[in-house]
């Protein structure tokens, strides 16, 4: 054994976790490495990269007690607790001293494993506000206040049970994330609520609904890296929020990046952008959608900012034309309405919401909410991954 594997060993044994060397005959997610019953089991001669111990085992870190001692063989499909476990090993790496570039090596994270280095390497990190929620690290803001180092510092190497009040929420915002694949499923009505907010009057079952696609929110936000600072626009619509909201088309009328403008109520044709050639997985995305698209932007709203009660006009499913988001970076801390019912969307989670009824985000967070926000028709394949029950389409004749 390695100085190096022998290292990692040693510190996921030091903090609590358990490691079984031992033979790994079945076909596992990375080569040689499996959990099995809460233990993180090591086959030392199958295993290819050392530094996907760290990550595996950073998966059992950031799981709950009651859930991490009955983790077996499929770890689960998680997106959260998949940039969570990405944050730990991160944050694993530097206290052990080694190259974080052993745990991100250029064969894993979907190509993505340079963007991520670079994001951790300029301070933009990945899940913390997850980590500071369930109080295993502290953003700087919050280590100050606390007197405490702020992360990569740990507080925690493993988290902690929440308190009994907090268990329901903490599990809606673990247990709810997208897969590591890109898959199709069916869809589902779906109304999110917190219990907080009471459902208004006239919302239909089908005006809120969960289609039956997911994303990889790695690859997403390895994407999103690729984007400079310099190219997010301002938000053209000044009067219906405060703070910043900004953004980039991936897709826009005249095929520039800086034109968020949707263009639906001119009926504009759209073309893609050259910064969609930049972004490899957001073209997979756009591409798997097999009906006519319109604009495809990434919007962001910042840290304590707001964006008013409005509606937009013609973007129900009755209308023909849909407006689907996708979250890229979100926090528990951001609460998107619609007619007054809170609705919970998970990074690489696929929603129809009818935003021609009235709704307002509001960013209580310490990150920028970010999502992919695609305009589309409605067409036979697109209907067919809606529930029963929507509306008839009764389009407004083009002039």
């Amino acid at each position: 054994m390695d100085t190096v594997t022998a290292a990692m060993i040693g510190f996921i044994r030091s903090i609590g976790l358990e490691v079984e060397l031992k033979e790994v005959t079945e076909s596992t997610f990375v080569p040689g490495i499996t959990i099995q019953q809460g233990r993180l089991v090591v086959d030392l001669e199958r295993m290819h990269y050392p530094g996907d111990m760290l990550h595996e085992a950073g998966h059992l870190a950031v799981a709950v007690p009651e859930r991490r001692r009955t983790l077996h063989l499929d770890i689960g499909q998680n997106g959260t607790e998949e940039m969570m476990a990405i944050a730990w090993s991160y944050a694993a790496a530097l206290r052990i001293g080694i190259d974080p570039a052993i745990v991100f090596h250029a064969e894993g994270y979907r190509g993505g494993s340079a963007s991520l280095l670079d994001n951790f390497s300029e301070g933009r990190y990945l899940a913390l506000p997850m980590l500071e929620w369930t109080g295993m690290a502290y953003g700087p803001k919050r280590a100050e206040e606390e007197g405490v180092a702020p992360y990569p510092h740990m507080l925690r190497w493993l988290r902690p049970a929440p308190p009994p009040q907090e268990l329901s929420e903490a599990d809606d915002a673990t247990q709810g994330g997208a897969s590591r694949e890109v898959s199709f499923g069916s869809a589902s009505s779906i109304h999110a609520t917190t219990g907080e907010v009471r459902k208004q009057e006239g919302l239909a079952p089908t005006d809120i609904v969960k289609l039956g696609f997911t994303f990889d929110p790695l690859a997403l936000q390895a994407d999103l890296a690729r984007i400079h600072p310099e190219e997010w626009t301002p938000h053209f619509n000044n009067q219906i929020f405060e703070g910043d909201w900004s953004g980039v088309a991936l897709r826009s009328v005249g095929g520039t990046s800086g034109t968020i403008y949707s263009g639906l109520d001119t009926r504009s044709d759209c073309q893609d952008t050259p910064l969609l050639g930049r972004c490899p997985y957001l073209q997979q995305v756009l591409e798997s959608f097999r009906c006519p698209l319109q604009s495809a932007r990434l919007l962001k709203l910042e840290p304590r900012s707001h964006i008013h009660k409005h509606s937009d006009p013609y973007l129900g499913y009755a209308d023909g034309e849909v407006r689907l988001h996708i979250p890229v970076q979100t926090d528990p801390e951001v609460r998107f309405y619609l007619e007054g019912e809170r609705v919970l969307m998970q990074p690489g989670e696929c929603w129809y919401l009818n935003l021609s009824r009235s709704h307002w985000v509001d960013n209580f967070s310490d990150i920028p909410r970010i999502h992919l926000v695609i305009d589309c028709e409605v067409n036979d394949w697109l209907a067919a991954h809606f529930p029963p029950g929507m509306p008839a389409i009764q389009r407004e004749p083009q002039i």
